[in-house]
This record gives structure tokens, C-alpha cells and sequence, in this order.
């Protein structure tokens, strides 16, 4: 008999999805497929016809077929509680529609980060990757509604995308309010344990002793042009970047110096967040004073 999820990690992206479902996969009566963010409420049955840099790429390794989307929890056990972890959900209404009529009663975990930071981190990512082609935060967050009507993918979309109030009332308007438990970015970082713990106590296990740190650091690579050459050819199976960028530094090359997010860069996202973080205070009656500038200074949030 095929099981399925019966609890979902649904995003937000870069918003430590990622430790989160590492601390998770530990518990012995906890099962999360190896194949973290398959994707597949996202785009089941559908073609994607993106066009931004990496975006056909990317989309070979997403699940779109059901029989395939079972593949993944072939290996369940006696585990109780069923799980796994695609940040892309919240931003998808047909995630959404599609998982409230295939799974009703699987319990969502949302995580929701400061979006300046979300966004921040989001392109850092891209970065990373050598996907992201332009100079700099501003000129890419200046470029997003271009991209968007070239057909760029979602990926692209860091400021949208920490836009929370939609995505998730969305979900509150379709689901019990018993089966969404939502998290903030901020206390994940201060105090992962007592999260986990509420995690835990949430789908129904013991709680977890976390016993690892949790992964998905990345740095943006010091030659963005290397990197990205290095992982489109196969030369990356004989030479390591890391190793590569040693002998450039030094030979006297001079790296990319790491991108800090400016104070310009602050207020200017935290201009466009503001309206939308008044409306998710009222959504879920919280404070988010942490996420909000004080008048005096851009600097702090």
C-alpha cells in the first residue's frame, strides 16, 4: 500500500528549510524522502517553459508524475509521522489546491524570515551557484519584473517572494488552523531545539536531541565565471573550484569581494515589505517589530 506525506515543510525558501529537515531525518520515527524539495504539488503534470539562466536545467530534477512522487516513500516503514520538505508550496496556490485535495490532513509547517534578509540570502544563493548574472543586489532586484515577463522561473523572484501575507492566508483559508504551525526564521536561529521540539510534539513524535549543525552554508564564489564553467563541463570531475581558486589567489589574481547588504538596499526592500508586514501582523496576531526599521537608523532591523 502506497503511503504519503501526512506533514509537509512548505517554505518559505531560504528560511532554514534546509536544517530543518536535516535535524528531522534523524528521528528514528520520522521518514523524509533523500530528495528534498521534489516539488511535485508544484508542477505536477505541467511542462515548465522557463527561461532564465538554469531554469530547464533545474526543472529536469523535479517530480511531476504521481508514480514517481510514490517512489519516494516506498522505503516507509512503522514510522508514524511522513514527511518532506519544498519550500516552493507556499508561494504555489496550486501546491496549495493540490495538496488540500490529495493529503487534507497532512499538518503544514511554514518558517517565515525577515524578507529583506529572505531576499538577500535568496540572491546570495543564486551567487553561489553562478546562476545569477548580474552585478550586483540592487541591479537584480531592478531586473526581477523584466525577468518575470521574459519567463524567468520563480526562483528569480526575490523580492515576490517574501511577500507573505497572500501565500499564506491562502493557506489559512483552505486548511483548519490545527493543521498549520508556523515558525519564525529568527527564533529557529536563537533556540533550534525548543523549534524542533515543537515540530516534534506537532506531527506527533518524541521530541529530538539535535546533535548536528545544520548545513546549506554557501559562499559566493571569489571567480563567478570559473565556478559557472567548472560546473557546466566535465573538467569539474578533475579540478575542484576550491583547488582552482588557491592557485588564482596565489598567482596574484584578485577574487570578488563578498556582497554586503547595503543600508540603501535595507530601507529600499523594507520600503516595499512594510505594508505587507502590518498586514501579516494582523493575520496572525504577532509583532514583528525585529523585521522593521527604526526611523532613526537603517541599519537595524
Amino acid at each position: 500500500m502506497t503511503k504519503y506525506p501526512n506533514f509537509l515543510i512548505i517554505g518559505a525558501a531560504k528560511a532554514g528549510t534546509t536544517a530543518m529537515y536535516n535535524y528531522l531525518i534523524q528521528h528514528p520515527n520520522i521518514f523524509m524522502p533523500k530528495v528534498k524539495e521534489p516539488k511535485f504539488f508544484c508542477f505536477r503534470d505541467l511542462e515548465c517553459k522557463w527561461t532564465g539562466p538554469g531554469d530547464r536545467k533545474a526543472y529536469k530534477n523535479y517530480i511531476t508524475k504521481i508514480e514517481d512522487y510514490e517512489k519516494l516513500f516506498h522505503e516507509v516503514k512503522d514510522e508514524t509521522a511522513i514527511g518532506e520538505a519544498t519550500p516552493w508550496y507556499l508561494y504555489s496556490s496550486y501546491a496549495a489546491d493540490g495538496i488540500k485535495s490529495n493529503i487534507p490532513n497532512a499538518k503544514l509547517i511554514i518558517i517565515l524570515r525577515n524578507p529583506v534578509e529572505r531576499a538577500f540570502s535568496h540572491y546570495k544563493h543564486l551567487k553561489s551557484l553562478g546562476r545569477e548574472t548580474s552585478k550586483n543586489f540592487i541591479d537584480a532586484l531592478n531586473a526581477e519584473s523584466k525577468r518575470k515577463e521574459l519567463g524567468w522561473g520563480w526562483t528569480w523572484l526575490y523580492k515576490e517572494r517574501g511577500k507573505y501575507f497572500e501565500q499564506v492566508k491562502y493557506y489559512l483559508d483552505r486548511f483548519d488552523r490545527d493543521k498549520i504551525k508556523i515558525f519564525f526564521y529568527e527564533d529557529f536561529i536563537e533556540d533550534n531545539q525548543s523549534v524542533i521540539n515543537e515540530v516534534c510534539d506537532f506531527v506527533g513524535v518524541s521530541p529530538l536531541v539535535i546533535t548536528m549543525e545544520k548545513k546549506n552554508q554557501r559562499t559566493i564564489p571569489k571567480f563567478p565565471t570559473v565556478h559557472s564553467f567548472l560546473k557546466r563541463t566535465r573538467i569539474s570531475r578533475l579540478f575542484s573550484y576550491n583547488k582552482i581558486e588557491k592557485l588564482l589567489v596565489k598567482s596574484g589574481f584578485r577574487g570578488q569581494v563578498p556582497e554586503k547588504l547595503t543600508a540603501d538596499n535595507r530601507q529600499f526592500l523594507y520600503n516595499y515589505y512594510k505594508e505587507d508586514i502590518i498586514k501579516l501582523e494582523a493575520l496572525l496576531d504577532v509583532k514583528l517589530d525585529r523585521w522593521k526599521l527604526n526611523d532613526s537608523s537603517v541599519e537595524k532591523i
